[in-house]
């Protein structure tokens, strides 16, 4: 999550040598300008639910793009993780708008299927709870985008512990506070990627055994992003403005939405389709609604 300005000439240097492709969004799902989608999860039978982080709630689009509130908390919840029969959420019990106090509200709930929260486990060391990954052990493991960190979350013992720190995870010093550092987090095999909004690049750290085993090295200079899906050779990536974009292991930039995005958050694959959250630009300053958008993976 964060608030940024386009950084043109890098973005343009990127992107000067691959056309953008003629894609059409499809909207499955709007919302009143204000609301703030920020993170995914699809289940088997294809439904889909989504944080709604100022709203307080996770939102439900079946497989048909019915749309129902699955359940109401009392934080605001960031990321979501399928976990067995229920779900894992990272939250803030106060929104980051209301000032710097709000790193000190940060924890985990567990969520049973019909989204009752069973559990919450309060981490008073983390400082702004984002995007989360599961190790194959069960393990999970979340970004910390003020701390430069990610801890890892063990739900058998309900312990956490850091789990990698280094100064690529943190915050870009010369832009402001406001831009998240470490964000998105996804398992490749034995790799983990990585995100950092205001450094606008995804890092990789190979993994043994469930622990970092590797220096960090770059994935790709993207410019600005988000959260991220790793789609084959590809990765998926939002900006959090207008375009959608994809890049390779060469470092290869590709348009799949030129606009339209309007603050896009999150992404995932729901069957031959990319299901993309736009927040509508709320955090730059625009009034447009917030929706789900869906666009051929073809």
């Amino acid at each position: 999550m964060s608030t940024w300005k386009l950084s043109g000439l890098l973005l343009a240097t990127l992107l000067s040598t691959t056309p953008a492709l003629s894609e059409t969004a499809r909207t499955l799902a709007e919302f009143p300008a204000g609301t703030f989608l920020e993170n995914l999860t699809t289940s088997e039978n294809g439904d889909l639910t989504v944080t709604s982080y100022f709203g307080r709630e996770l939102l439900r689009l079946n497989a048909e793009n019915v749309q129902s509130t699955f359940t109401t908390l009392e934080v605001h919840p960031v990321s979501i993780l399928s976990q067995g029969d229920g779900y894992l959420i990272a939250a803030h019990g106060t929104s980051f708008t209301e000032g710097p106090s709000f790193t000190r509200t940060q924890q985990l709930l567990h969520l049973d299927s019909t989204g009752a929260v069973i559990d919450t486990i309060m981490m008073p060391d983390a400082l702004f709870l984002n995007g989360m990954t599961a190790l194959p052990d069960g393990r999970v493991l979340i970004a910390d985008s003020i701390a430069g960190k990610i801890w890892v979350y063990d739900p058998k013992s309900k312990s956490v512990a850091a789990w990698l720190k280094h100064e690529t995870l943190a915050q870009n010093p010369d832009l402001p506070s406001s831009i998240p550092g470490v964000n998105g987090l996804k398992l490749d095999g034995d790799r983990l990627l990585m995100s950092n909004s205001g450094r606008g690049a995804i890092y990789t750290v190979s993994v043994r055994a469930g622990e970092p085993c590797s220096d960090i090295e770059m994935f790709a200079q993207t410019g600005p992003i988000d959260d991220f899906w790793i789609d084959g050779d590809r990765v998926i990536f939002t900006t959090h403005a207008e375009k959608l974009l994809a890049v390779d292991p060469s470092g290869n930039m590709s348009t799949l939405l030129a606009q339209g995005c309007d603050g896009c958050t999150a992404v995932t694959k729901r069957g031959r389709s990319y299901i993309v959250l736009t927040t509508g630009g709320m955090l730059e300053g625009k009034a447009k609604p917030a929706r789900v958008l869906e666009l051929s993976a073809e």
